[in-house]
């Protein structure tokens, strides 16, 4: 808890002064090398033995961002990338529900493609949109996961997935929702938006943000491990810091579509 602790009170000012400091395109960069250093880690899901094969992974990451970045001149399909993040999302629910089913190499390399690549779609369009909706989102899925760390901790009994991450709970789920609530709530006073739907949205996010967690919980454990990388002490690797927000940002993007914010 030490350890994690130090590293937050090292990585949460660092955040807050780029986004604060930095242009947005300055922070798509940033993203963009967060996001390949994931892909370093998600390779050990496909080729955990082979270094060659992980060099090679992070470039197809970001061959397909640069494809995803030159698509972006046809803005008509951009809303079809999102869907299709969310319908996997949602479809990666019908895995969990199926664990111990072992996961094939193929779909470890698909899935990680499409979650970072559609994930760093999400947080640059986040990004140029204003920092304000990056950091709100940061602070949305915070929120999810330190509600359902303390509800769990202290009310949980039901696990939610004992097979995935026995320490997540039916009860945790439930006061990461309420807590996520609470920060839509002035999310929407904050940038004038409807409340219902906004409420909605969000609420969405935070549950699909479990999924998220989950799915990388599951991965991790078809290859044995414990984290993804080294990379944060006391926290392990940078996938284990952003699964949640990996599922959460294209949920939110798509809703602000519809909702008009993004044009």
């Amino acid at each position: 808890m030490r350890e994690r602790l130090i590293t937050a009170a090292v990585l949460v000012p660092l955040i807050l002064g780029a986004l604060l400091l930095l242009p947005g395109e300055q922070i798509v960069f940033l993203i963009t090398l967060v996001m390949a250093y994931c892909a370093w880690e998600w390779a050990r899901f496909v080729s955990p033995e082979s270094r060659i094969g992980r060099i090679f992974y992070a470039i197809l990451v970001i061959d397909l961002m640069a494809v995803m970045f030159l698509l972006k001149g046809f803005e008509p399909i951009w809303p079809y990338f999102f869907e299709l993040a969310v319908a996997g999302w949602a479809l990666m629910v019908i895995w969990l529900a199926r664990y111990p089913t072992p996961l094939p190499w193929y779909v470890a390399l698909v899935m990680g493609c499409l979650i970072l690549v559609v994930a760093w779609a999400s947080l640059s369009v986040l990004a140029m949109t204003g920092w304000q909706w990056l950091l709100f989102l940061l602070v949305l899925v915070w929120a999810a996961d330190v509600g359902a760390y303390f509800a769990g901790r202290h009310f949980g009994k039901r696990k939610l997935a004992p097979l995935v991450s026995p320490g997540k709970t039916w009860v945790g789920v439930g006061g990461g929702a309420l807590l996520s609530m609470l920060v839509a709530g002035f999310g929407a006073w904050w940038f004038q938006l409807p409340v219902l739907s906004f409420l909605a949205l969000c609420l969405v996010a935070a549950l699909i943000s479990v999924v998220g967690d989950l799915t990388v919980s599951m991965f991790k454990r078809g290859r044995g491990m414990k984290d993804s990388g080294h990379l944060l002490p006391g926290h392990g690797g940078m996938l284990d810091r952003l699964d949640s927000m990996l599922a959460a940002a294209p949920v939110l993007v798509l809703g602000l579509l519809h909702l008009g914010v993004i044009q």
